[in-house]
């Protein structure tokens, strides 16, 4: 494990060629998340200022990506010996940069979706009847059924205590009743598939000379 963390600090110390383009995904990513609503438990609800700079900071270095891209295929032959990106001082400067691209996303990450599913969980399950909204209606369903997923429906088959036959096709001979927490959620009858005859003593000689016979 402590190796693993000593590779992943090695790599994010080193200088990379390709930082501009690779953290402007994650830029890019940052601004979406920015854009959407803030749920009720987010804390930049309150903190604009802080947010607008965030977000002009990502807007700033997709910019900068895109002179930079822009400058690459203009130079092809020579970029590296003119481009002002790839001297050490810069590139060690844009390295830092892309930390600082990095935190803020991860802020808007959890800004945006960690607090906004909380939200929407709090949400869910405070609800009496089906929210309108489509990630609170998801966690509503969940929250009600999941006691099915826990503890499991209870079947039970109940027959019918007075029947006598004969018994006609179709008959209702019973039901299957479904339970949830003891509560009864849905019935179902259960039907005769094919007539029965009553039973006389022929009837009965004749099913245990059957028998016998084998």
């Amino acid at each position: 494990m402590a190796s693993a963390f000593s590779r992943i600090a090695s790599f994010a110390r080193r200088d990379h060629r390709y930082v501009l383009l690779g953290t402007s995904a994650f830029a890019a990513i940052g601004m979406m998340l920015s854009s959407q609503p803030r749920s009720p438990m987010s804390f930049l609800a309150h903190a604009f200022t802080v947010e607008l700079v965030m977000y002009y900071l990502l807007v700033a270095w997709i910019v900068l990506s895109a002179v930079a891209l822009v400058f690459k295929f203009t130079h092809w032959k020579t970029y590296a010996q003119t481009a002002p990106f790839t001297k050490p001082g810069v590139v060690r400067a844009l390295r830092l940069g892309s930390y600082v691209i990095w935190a803020i996303v991860a802020v808007l990450v959890v800004d945006r979706v960690v607090l906004g599913f909380a939200s929407a969980w709090a949400a869910a399950a405070n609800a009496t009847s089906m929210p309108k909204d489509m990630l609170v209606q998801v966690l509503y369903m969940f929250q009600q059924g999941k006691q099915t997923y826990i503890a499991g429906i209870v079947t039970t088959i109940e027959l019918a205590e007075d029947l006598e036959a004969p018994v006609l096709q179709g008959q209702v001979v019973g039901e299957v009743v479904l339970k949830l927490d003891d509560k009864e959620v849905a019935t179902y009858p259960i039907r005769a598939a094919k007539a029965v005859g009553a039973v006389n003593f022929g009837v009965a000689f004749r099913w245990l000379f059957d028998a016998l016979l084998g």
